[in-house]
């Protein structure tokens, strides 16, 4: 049961006590269990708990959520948006809060936001929700986000014992400023590459304190295609490649000091229309290595077909490439086919074939080509340095 809109609220409407529902359910004043088919406001009671969700809640119509609200939710409960609104805004002195009725990791299901028209989440905490999901296709997330659009600030996700808040490409990002994801067994946040620019740098995707089990922003795997320019900004954690991904649109620009780990495979691909630029400085060079630091660990960036004299590395460290069991192997840090690219200030270290490698061109294409503008030095990369099918001038 649910409770409508309260008189005295400034919104008009009526409030009532669902039939059969008890005073104090579990120590909470109301039971949600209905799904939510008209607009519907909880409000914020004297007791401390305000809110019991028990069950499948699914929301098709505008849920509002009131400053100070509680609610706790029963074991593998769920709140489901579908086709509905959602407006959590809290205040700093008055915070809204949605938690296990105990706090277990993954106690309860968590939200999973499958369609909407708007979401807005402000001064709001999620705890303690986020299981392992056996349905197909069903992520393994506390808080899902997909196909709405989303303000996401002064919030935070913790206690998942899955990943805590996962964004898909199909989200446009209003805002998102300020947040925090701390104690999540797996990542705090994962997103999708095209909403990376969305995200902010004040945030903590660490969980400085409690820090997630898996320390870093998962990047779903997917490609880049508009014709745009993605800018990944310096966070408080590395951005996580753990499968693939593609830039064949547009410019993927990483500023100084970002950091990009890859998973054991993991592979990175430069192509057609697409340009990458990883402009780091002496005091904040970009990192680009391996989730654990062993040679041969990722595969490596691939550039094919990318003649673009704006494919740029400067003042990166490249390390931990050369596996040679991935689909696309690169065979070294960066494999050029038919491509350009601009080296300067760059170390590559630790790599288990070349730190550079070019794939020798069938007439009548132009070669690779590697505009060396000084300052790079090569380590321990067991293959070589510069394989000699490369023009370097």
């Amino acid at each position: 049961m649910l409770l409508s809109a309260c008189s005295g609220s400034g919104s008009g409407g009526s409030s009532f006590t669902p039939p059969g529902a008890p005073e104090d359910a579990g120590a909470c004043r109301y039971v949600l269990e209905d799904d939510i088919t008209s607009p519907t406001r909880l409000i914020n009671t004297d007791s401390n708990c305000d809110y019991l969700l028990d069950g499948w809640v699914e929301v098709s119509s505008l849920l509002q959520i009131e400053p100070g609200v509680v609610v706790r939710a029963t074991a593998d409960a769920r709140l489901v948006i579908e086709g509905g609104e959602l407006s959590a805004i809290g205040t700093a002195q008055q915070r809204i809060v949605m938690e296990g009725l105990s706090h277990v990791s993954g106690f309860w299901r968590g939200i999973n936001v499958n369609s909407a028209r708007n979401i807005a989440f402000d001064f709001f905490d999620m705890r303690d929700g986020g299981q392992v999901c056996s349905i197909l296709f069903c992520p393994d997330v506390g808080l899902m986000v997909d196909n709405t659009r989303l303000s996401f600030t002064h919030s935070s996700v913790s206690n998942s014992y899955v990943i805590g808040m996962s964004i898909t490409g199909d989200v446009e990002i209003d805002a998102f400023a300020n947040n925090r994801f701390f104690g999540n067994s797996l990542h705090g946040l994962a997103v999708d590459g095209n909403n990376i620019p969305g995200l902010d740098e004040n945030s903590d995707y660490r969980g400085i304190g409690d820090e997630n089990g898996i320390v870093g922003v998962g990047v779903h795997n997917g490609d880049q295609t508009r014709g745009e320019i993605f800018q990944w900004k310096k966070i408080n954690a590395p951005y996580l490649i753990n499968g693939y991904y593609n830039v064949s649109g547009g410019t993927l620009l990483l500023d100084p000091g970002v950091e990009l780990a890859f998973d054991e495979g993991a592979w990175f691909v430069v192509e057609g229309n697409g340009v990458f630029k990883a402009l780091g400085t002496a005091a904040e060079p970009i990192i680009i290595r391996g989730q654990q630091a062993r040679p041969g660990y990722w595969d490596g960036i691939r550039f094919e077909e990318s003649p673009w004299d704006s494919n740029i590395l400067e003042h990166v460290v490249l390390s931990h490439s050369g596996n040679t069991e991935g689909l696309l192997s690169a065979y070294a840090a960066i494999n050029l086919d038919e491509s350009h690219v601009s080296v300067s200030n760059t170390t590559f270290k630790d790599n288990s074939r070349w730190a550079i490698v070019c794939n020798e061109p069938d007439y009548p294409y132009e070669p690779s080509v590697i505009t060396d503008g000084g300052g790079n030095t090569f380590s321990n990369n067991e293959s070589g340095d510069i394989d000699s099918d490369c023009t370097v001038r």
